[in-house]
């Protein structure tokens, strides 16, 4: 059976603790292992990011493996139109693949995406499988493994991760409380859906209210909706919760609310360990796809 992790329903509440657990207990993300020797990833980004294309082609090299990148051009209409009939052809040339910017929804409907090889979602507007476990498993890291103490505040228009984010609070007992800029949309069901499944999910009204006895802040994206000063990450908005940890959930430069420099740098910004644990997470996700048990 083909094993894909489009969204993390895919996974499940078990196995996504187990990656994360997983993800943490290597000691060194910069470990290497003889696991891809062999095994050809292909990576096809619709969308391009060289942050998330430097992370996997370094998982998958430290794990002996070889890398295939494919960014932006005619293999999106190609596969559009002729999905079945090129499928095996990529199949007899690579062992897995990574897509970033490809609608996950429609993937998981119609198929039509390199279904006969082991896909994992490096993030859409839909869902970022591989950023939220990473992001889960800081969070894991400064709660001592226990997540009810994990109180989220998500600051800024929706993202991939946003969304992923959700479908773990129905999994797992972290609370999250989203604000908005005033010109964002979020998909209202996806929210109702984590409710009913037992997520602690409240869309507040300001900032302020959702950094409210916080522990994380979660950074999502500018998207040209917000206000750069009204909605600037500074010390005076970090003041409002004092012992937060901040995680950057978007592209930090081009796509993220605005971050001053300073912030970045500074000891309460958990850039690195997301790096680390996005390394992690990615080797373990390639054994999850890969292996049959």
């Amino acid at each position: 059976m083909v094993k894909r992790v489009l969204t993390l329903q895919d996974l499940g509440p078990e196995g996504a603790w187990l990656l994360m657990q997983q993800a943490n207990g290597i000691p060194d993300a910069l470990a290497k292992s003889s696991f891809m020797d062999g095994r050809t990833a292909l990576l096809m980004f619709k969308k391009e990011s060289l942050a998330e294309r430097l992370c996997v082609t370094a998982a998958v090299r430290q794990m002996s493996g070889q890398v295939v990148y494919v960014g932006r051009g005619d293999w999106v209409e190609d596969l559009s139109r002729c999905p079945v009939e090129l499928s095996p052809i990529y199949d007899y040339y690579v062992d897995c693949t990574y897509i970033m910017g490809i609608d996950a929804a429609s993937t998981q409907r119609s198929e039509k995406y390199l279904t006969r090889i082991p896909t994992i979602n490096l993030g859409n507007a839909e869902a970022c499988p591989p950023r939220a476990l990473a992001d889960l498993a800081c969070m894991l890291r400064f709660t001592n493994g226990d997540l009810s103490k994990a109180q989220v505040a998500w600051l800024g228009a929706p993202n991939g991760t946003l969304y992923s984010l959700l479908e773990a609070a129905a999994y797992f007992p972290f609370s999250l409380r989203i604000a908005l800029p005033r010109k964002a949309a979020i998909n209202h069901y996806m929210v109702e859906q984590a409710r009913k499944e037992g997520a602690k999910v409240r869309i507040v009204e300001s900032k302020e209210e959702a950094l409210e006895h916080c522990n994380f802040i979660c950074v999502g994206d500018n998207n040209g909706v917000c206000s750069a000063e009204d909605w600037r990450i500074d010390g005076a908005l970090l003041e409002r919760a004092p012992e937060a940890y901040m995680l950057l959930c978007s592209h930090v430069v081009r796509d993220s609310l605005p971050v001053l420099p300073e912030i970045l740098e500074g000891p309460r910004t958990l850039l690195l360990l997301q790096a680390e644990n996005r390394l992690r997470v990615h080797k373990r996700l390639l054994h999850w796809v890969l292996e049959d048990e």
